[in-house]
């Protein structure tokens, strides 16, 4: 019982291990995309010139920046005014939370997920004001990121036969799920067992069967801006990190009785 319990102690080590992993990748991803926003808000590209070649330029970082769906800079009413990808029509995301809170914030903001009303893919939207001389909000650029990045993204991250990496963000939709699965992406698990177990604290541990019938040992992290956040769980499954130990208490019963 006592290895047992040193062993349950290791397992939950490993499993928030393996959370912080998950957690630092994708943070540094995040960061990347803001410094970049940041930087290109500072360039004369994007001060000082009209919208054609402002798309060009925007073309140029789509070629040089893989995994980003678009690039591209919206007036203050919601206007898509530049981007990287053509626009056939007017297209406004004035309704977008992102957009409503990247002006609110005045600062860096993480979207939702969404389908992009350019690109028509799945994507999660990075933005960042620009300002005025004054400090007033000029316009706002945005990079929007495809979710199947995010497969790229953790590839190195080795996992044990059923377990679970869940990434959603803060509208509980489906980022990103492991076993990989385009099915799963954009779904809302609000109800999910373990998402509303993880949802009242930034990060932890707690145990939990899964809607597949497996119990697992979950660690969860939060990772965001000012005006967005994005949620990481892994889950080993039980039975699967217990097997070496579930053989040496087997055999100590049997050891037992023989006594």
């Amino acid at each position: 019982i006592l290895y047992r319990n040193a062993k349950e102690a290791e397992i939950r080590d490993g499993v928030v291990a393996l959370t912080n992993m998950a957690e630092n990748g994708l943070d540094r991803y995040i960061d990347s995309n803001r410094q970049l926003l940041v930087a290109i808000s500072h360039t004369d590209q994007i001060k000082d010139v009209g919208p054609s070649s402002v798309n060009a330029f925007f073309r140029l970082l789509h070629e040089q920046f893989p995994g980003r769906a678009n690039f591209g800079a919206i007036d203050l009413k919601g206007n898509i005014f530049a981007s990287a990808l053509p626009i056939k029509d007017p297209v406004n995301i004035s309704d977008r939370s992102w957009f409503q809170q990247v002006l609110k914030t005045r600062d860096f903001t993480i979207g939702e997920y969404q389908i992009g009303r350019i690109t028509g893919l799945p994507v999660i939207v990075f933005a960042q004001p620009v300002f005025d001389s004054a400090g007033g909000i000029k316009f706002v650029l945005f990079a929007s990121m495809e979710l199947k990045w995010l497969n790229r993204l953790w590839s190195d991250i080795k996992l044990p036969p059923g377990s679970l990496l869940l990434v959603t963000d803060r509208s509980c939709a489906v980022l990103f799920h492991y076993p990989y699965n385009e099915k799963w992406v954009g779904k809302a698990m609000s109800e999910m067992p373990v998402v509303k177990a993880t949802r009242t604290r930034k990060n932890g541990t707690v145990e939990l069967e899964g809607e597949d019938g497996v119990k697992r040992i979950h660690a969860f992290t939060t990772v965001g801006a000012p005006g967005g956040s994005i949620h990481i769980t892994v889950g080993i499954s039980k039975k699967a990190a217990f097997t070496p130990v579930n053989n040496i208490l087997a055999i100590s019963l049997i050891l037992l009785a023989l006594i």
